[in-house]
């Protein structure tokens, strides 16, 4: 059985997924080749070096990593599986 925590953390990550998969097209145009963190369905960074991505969010008194989906948004669409 899911915590409280797990809970509200599945939430948060099926609203940044769903935001995702909503906002790809203008993902594409504002963020190519970037990591983009979305948390609770918004966007709320982006690098295009994940390890400094990462490190800004964790340190960010706002963002909650553990509520956060990280992507890399690529202009070649060739490889990208749904």
């Amino acid at each position: 059985m899911e915590s409280p925590v797990q809970k509200k953390r599945n939430k948060a990550f099926k609203r940044s997924f769903n935001a995702f998969l909503t906002l790809y097209g203008e993902l594409i145009e504002e963020y190519p080749d970037q990591h983009v963190a979305l948390c609770n369905g918004k966007v709320v960074d982006n690098d295009p070096d994940l390890v400094v991505l990462v490190e800004r969010v964790r340190k960010s008194d706002s963002i909650n990593l553990d509520d956060c989906m990280i992507e890399y948004i690529s202009k070649d669409t060739e490889g990208l599986l749904l």
